[in-house]
């Protein structure tokens, strides 16, 4: 008569040494039929009590740059001289080109003292001007060496600015 593997050993607890395959050591209490199961576990442990996190930056203060960043500003004077311009987003058109060859496109954050377009829509009928600001955000101890307007979101004309400085 052969005898019973060692996994089998009544007299033996269930886990013959071994570590538990569960996290905690303890198996979980499944429920039973009809009961509903336990809520699911809080991550990080208690934070089903704790308070939602503020936003950022804070209701009343102006928006900072992330990290190793720092915001410029772009100002442009546009003129509309024949007709009106439809559909522009200065937000789109504007990038900037840094020293190191990469390019920046707008952070969508105001400047105190500068006004944006009217969220980067350009309104301004024929003949008139309208001034508005672009804001980008460039890596600390790069330098812009251009400033780059392509007309219709990227998709029409490109005038370039070379900034000295």
């Amino acid at each position: 008569m052969s005898q019973p593997p060692p996994w089998d050993d009544q007299d033996q607890p269930p886990d013959q040494g071994q570590p538990s395959p569960w996290p905690s050591g303890n198996q979980p209490a499944w429920p039973t039929p009809g009961q509903s199961p336990p809520p699911p576990p809080s991550w990080p442990e208690g934070g089903a009590d704790q308070p939602p996190p503020p936003s950022w930056p804070p209701a009343g203060q102006p928006p900072y740059p992330g990290p190793g960043y720092a915001y410029g500003c772009l100002v442009f004077r546009i003129k509309a001289l024949a007709g009106s311009p439809q559909n522009e987003d200065a937000n789109n058109d504007a990038v900037v080109i840094g020293g190191n060859g990469q390019t920046y496109a707008a952070a969508f954050d105001g400047i105190a003292g500068h006004k944006n377009f009217d969220h980067g829509a350009i309104h301004v009928t024929q003949g008139e001007t309208v001034t508005g600001s672009v804001t980008v955000q460039v890596p600390n101890g790069v330098t812009v060496s251009h400033v780059k307007w392509t007309a219709l979101s990227g998709f029409g004309s490109t005038a370039e600015w070379i900034v000295h400085g």
